[in-house]
């Protein structure tokens, strides 16, 4: 190549390069320092040319780049600070395993851990040390243990971060740079260049976050483990302190009880005052050494539940961190099994956290008499002087002793009332530990059992397994020594011989009650209250025959659960033998009632052919069944970390196909056709076993156990609402059968008697439609009890339910918590709220007629008693149904302080007529003074009260117009009750005869005509007055009683009365009228003719 060749390709290279240089100066601007802000801040603040609003809006800017700065300068810092420790990070790592080595090939011996000749109180102060080191390590052990299991989800967000910076970068890279020529361009450019510099220090220190994460997370575990062994040197540290401090505190409980006994010795011949003084200082020395030994047992308990505690939370964090990586595997499934076996029972520690808040109340008793007494030792001065005064001035010696005794009572008192205050502490800290305890163990049951429903536990049925199960099941020695060891199980019993005296009683009374019941069945089955206590009877007695075989074969689980762990097919038969004694219990029961001539057909009216269908499935399903579900169970027990292994898988599979099977069977039966809800069920019962078939093919074998369980405990379920239901429906079905029989005998009885004036069918028409009312609360009923039922059978094997429970709304606080912790109300909560609400709803709606109808059977009542009773119970169904809604959802009372204020500020503008007659309603509900029923003239209405609301009373006068008459109105304006004390309503007729009427006469007709009259009362007897001279008539009055229909009486005596006054001749007046014509002028008299 030529020089001048040479030359023009150099001089293209320069111009390529200066071209790259421009090229990247246009796309990268220049970077920006805290000092060149600070100059454009001032330039911007110089520049006159420049508005207000402009000046502010580019310093707002200005100032947002510097921090934008200074968040790059501290990304930067934080990169290097990541990258150096990074690099220490395998020395600092193995520094740690070095001095975890060190430490356990120097591991003390436990009796070195307490000093020689320490003190009680040097233990404890030792103690106190100690634990709050051991709670430093437990909080950085969980520290350590957070940022391992949130690595997997920082390690994503990190990731998503990258992602979006990427974005960032890439989009301010494409902004055009501003050539600077003016201020705003410098300023926009500044801005670019400070936020570039902030997305690629953040991007750099999130980049550098990863790289070092595995060398940070060496050290992580290397700690952990320094920790995890720190923990457990304090642990031993700590109990042997304690065992210490225990020994130390019984040895001084020991030798104060020996003091008081000794001193209660040398003053056995003083007076009797003063041997029981000091004979209450021993008892009260051994009340401090119970508590000194009850205190160190609480504390022990403590340690032991938040080890428990502790070492759960351990395993819930470690099972969370294992799914994430390794996913749900069969080897997880089946150490998820075990662990979930290994869970505390919440019930019995439930239980321990009730006794201990009784225990702490008991205690508090005698901490506030211990507190007293020491009191009155203390503050008294004549404490002393009275006890000193059944002695001689002169007995020195004895003086000195009763001085010592009154010493050593303040010392007891004092260290009883510091035992006590130390114990009911601890009880209290337990009781929070228990708590604690109860969460972490039913959110892990929760997660356990959630993802172990979709866990492979189980492969197919290998024969060579299935041999080897049921070899160890069919040992031919276990079987053959099995009434031996029922025999040492019946040694071992405390109750054995009671069981066994139950046992022969009931076999014993079998035949007398089997005569008793066939005595019962045989009566006839009429509707009266002798057929609802014969089904009651029954019931019992049928509960009582059945029960040999199921008791003998729970007698031998119990027996079994008594002796030591000997044999492994001996521990597994125990359960199983109690679960199928309960399950034979429930099929003879079911067996006794679909007999021919069992409750079910006799007194429930179940049919016949029906009955015989169910009753031939069931002689061969039954024994099938529990069959199965005794080698399930049995293998369960055996091999739980399998699930029951092939020999539970194919009892479970036993049990799924043989209720396919009897569904199938009773659906292609014509007799089942016709019941729609019982087909329904019939082919659910087909479904939901096919589903569990299903999941064992796919290995699912817990999922498959926990929907078997399921689909058995829903037809027990099913079963027991059916009974139930048809007792409670006879049950009405009598009630209202012999109201309407009395109602009708008495309306029979009255107009046999010619009675008309009591014909009363109110009650009659009421029983009658209360009919339709009991069918729809009947219905209800079995929609909650089989809705309530069914969720708690299902929501624990149902992914939504989870789904639902772990759902988190809002946070409320937690009154039974006494560390005032916050619990979470859940998606869950609010639908079962929600269910509140609307049973609550459904309740109100149908609840006063069952009410009414228990009323008029039990209680000699009125009718608006019964009314007002039935109101009432509205609502306070309501109440309660609300207060367990918001409770439902934690909303507690006193944080409903803002909507009582504003219902204080609705109620004085708006709200306060709805309130007031809402209260009204209650008043009149409560005390009366209107009823329903009765006759009221109130504003110029006047009727007959048909109903009490909560707003108005409903009014229907005698024309048949109904009045709504706010309850208010009631209270405040003067209302006429014409039959508040009785129902008898005094009527009065005025007539006017004409003058010289025989007015003795006319009086006596009127009285006639009352006594004629069915509706008037002879008691008061009716009275006739002469009342007045009238303009035009004689005024007579009649005055008598009727107790109801005032309008008809009226009509029928005014008839009567006119009638008879016809007869008699004698003239009602009417107003007459003199007509005076003026004669001072001629008058004009015309005759027409009428034209044709």
């Amino acid at each position: 190549m030529t020089r001048l060749q040479w030359s023009f390709a150099h001089l293209v290279f320069l111009c390529l390069l200066a071209i790259s240089v421009n090229a990247q100066q246009t796309s990268e601007p220049a970077p920006i320092t805290q000092d060149k802000l600070t100059a454009l801040i001032d330039q911007v603040n110089l520049d006159t040319a420049l508005g207000d609003e402009a000046k502010t809006q580019f310093i707002t800017q200005l100032e947002a780049a510097q921090q934008q700065l200074r968040d790059a300068q501290s990304n930067t810092e934080q990169a290097e600070q990541l990258n150096a420790l990074a690099k220490s990070a395998p020395e600092k790592a193995e520094r740690l395993k070095r001095a975890l080595d060190a430490l356990r090939s120097e591991a003390p011996e436990a009796d070195s851990l307490v000093p020689t000749d320490a003190t009680l109180e040097q233990l404890e102060s030792e103690i106190t040390l100690l634990e709050a080191s051991r709670s430093s390590l437990a909080q950085r052990r969980d520290e350590l243990r957070t940022e391992l299991d949130e690595w997997p989800q920082q390690r994503d967000n990190i990731q998503n971060r990258l992602t979006e910076l990427k974005g960032l970068l890439t989009q301010n890279a494409a902004a055009p740079t501003m050539t600077g020529d003016t201020l705003e361009e410098r300023v926009k450019n500044a801005l670019r260049s400070a936020r570039d510099q902030a997305l690629h220090a953040e991007q750099h220190r999130l980049q550098v976050d990863l790289l070092t994460r595995p060398a940070r997370m060496e050290i992580g575990s290397a700690e952990s483990a320094k920790v995890s062994y720190d923990l457990e040197h304090a642990d031993q540290e700590l109990a042997a302190l304690r065992t210490a401090a225990e020994s130390a505190r019984s040895k001084a409980a020991e030798e104060e009880v020996e003091n008081t006994t000794e001193l209660e010795e040398q003053i056995s011949n003083l007076a009797p005052q003063l041997r029981e003084f000091a004979a209450h200082n021993r008892v009260l020395a051994e009340r401090a050494r119970e508590h000194a030994h009850d205190n160190d047992e609480a504390v022990s308990k403590g340690d032991a539940i938040k080890r428990q505690l502790e070492s759960m939370e351990s395993d819930y964090s470690l099972m969370k961190r294992r799914l994430d990586v390794a996913g749900r595997k069969e080897i997880l499934g089946r150490v998820m099994i075990q662990m979930l076996e290994s869970l505390p029972n919440t019930d019995s520690i439930r239980r321990q956290v009730r006794n201990n808040n009784d225990r702490v109340a008991n205690l508090s008793l005698y901490y506030i008499d211990y507190d007293e007494e020491l009191r009155k030792i203390i503050g008294s001065r004549d404490y002393n002087s009275e006890i000193l005064a059944t002695l001689s001035p002169d007995d020195t010696e004895s003086r000195e002793l009763v001085i010592q005794m009154i010493d050593q009572r303040r010392q007891l008192v004092e260290s009883n009332l510091n035992s006590l205050r130390d114990l009911i502490q601890n009880l209290l800290n337990n009781n929070e530990s228990a708590s604690n305890l109860i969460l972490v163990a039913n959110d892990f049951q929760r997660f356990l059992v959630g993802n172990l429903m979709w866990v492979r536990n189980f492969n197919f049925i290998g024969a060579g397994a299935l041999i080897n199960q049921m070899a160890s099941v069919s040992s031919v020695d276990d079987w053959l020594n099995l009434p031996g060891v029922l025999l040492r199980g019946y040694q071992i019993h405390d109750w054995g011989s009671v069981l066994l005296a139950l046992l022969f009683a009931v076999i014993a009374l079998h035949r007398p009650l089997k005569s008793i019941y066939n005595g019962r069945l045989a009566q006839p089955a009429l509707l009266n209250a002798e057929t609802l206590s014969n089904i009651l009877l029954c019931l019992c007695l049928v509960a009582l025959l059945v029960l040999p075989i199921p008791l003998a074969v729970y007698i031998a689980s119990a027996l079994l659960y008594q002796l030591p762990q000997t044999s492994s097919l001996y521990e597994a038969l125990a359960p199983a033998l109690q679960f199928v004694a309960v399950g034979l219990y429930a099929l003879l029961l079911v067996k006794e009632l679909l007999s021919p001539m069992g409750i079910g057909r006799r007194f429930l009216k179940w049919d016949a052919r029906m009955l015989e269908v169910l009753r031939k499935e069931l002689r061969w399903s039954g024994p099938l069944i529990l069959i199965a579900l005794l080698i399930e169970t049995i293998m369960l027990k055996l091999d739980s970390a399998s699930s029951g292994g092939p020999l539970g898988a194919t009892s479970t599979a036993a049990v799924a196909i043989t209720i396919i099977t009897i569904s199938l069977r009773l659906l292609r039966d014509p007799l089942f056709h016709d019941n729609r809800n019982l087909r329904v069920f019939l082919r659910l019962m087909i479904l939901l076993p096919a589903i569990t078939l299903g999941m064992l093919t796919l290995g699912l074998l817990f999922a498959a156990k926990i929907y078997l369980d399921a689909i058995i405990l829903s037809i027990v379920l099913v079963f027991a609402v059916k009974i139930f239901n048809d007792i409670f429906e006879r049950a009405l079905l009598i009630l209202r059968a012999r109201l309407e029989r009395k109602a009708k005998e008495e309306l029979r009885a009255r107009e046999e008697d010619g009675d008309e004036t009591g014909l009363e069918i109110d009650d009659l028409v009421d029983v009658e439609s209360l009919s339709e009312a009991h069918d729809k609360l009947l219905m209800l009923i079995r929609f909650v009890a089989l809705g309530t039922g069914l969720w708690i059978i299902w929501s624990p094997s149902l992914p939504g339910s989870i789904l639902l429970d772990s759902v988190g709304l809002w946070q409320v606080d937690d009154p039974s918590d006494p560390t005032g912790a916050l619990r979470t109300v859940t998606l869950m909560d609010l639908v079962v709220g929600i269910f509140i609400l609307v049973v609550t709803a459904l309740v109100a709606k149908h609840l006063p007629s069952l009410v009414t109808l228990f009323l008029l059977e039990w209680v000699d009542v009125s009718a608006s008693a019964r009314y007002a009773s039935s109101i009432i119970m509205q609502y306070a169904v309501v109440a309660i149904g609300v207060s367990m809604f918001l409770a439902t959802v934690g909303w507690d009372w006193s944080q409903l302080q803002w909507l009582v204020a504003a219902l204080g500020v609705g109620i004085g503008f708006g709200l306060q007529e709805i309130v007031a007659n809402f209260i009204s309603g209650l008043i009149i509900l409560f005390e009366r003074p209107v009823r329903v029923g009765d006759i009221i003239s109130v504003g110029g209405a006047e009727g007959t009260v048909k109903s009490i609301n909560a707003r108005a009373t409903v009014l229907q006068t005698f024309e048949g117009k109904e009045h709504l008459i706010p309850n208010k109105e009631l209270i405040t304006t003067p209302v006429i009750n014409w039959s508040l004390s009785e129902s008898n309503v005094r009527v009065v007729i005025p007539v006017g005869v004409a003058y010289g009427t025989d007015v003795r006469k006319a009086m006596d007709l009127m009285l006639e005509a009352a006594r004629e009259v069915p509706l008037v009362q002879t008691e008061p007897e009716p009275t006739a007055t002469f009342e007045d001279f009238g303009d035009n008539s004689l005024l007579l009055w009649l005055r008598c009683y009727v107790p109801e229909e005032r309008p008809r009486a009226w009509t029928e005596l005014r008839t009567i009365i006119n009638d008879k006054f016809n007869a008699a001749g004698i003239v009602i007046s009417f107003p007459q009228r003199d007509v005076h014509l003026d004669t001072l002028k001629p008058l004009e008299i015309r005759l027409a003719k009428e034209t044709s």
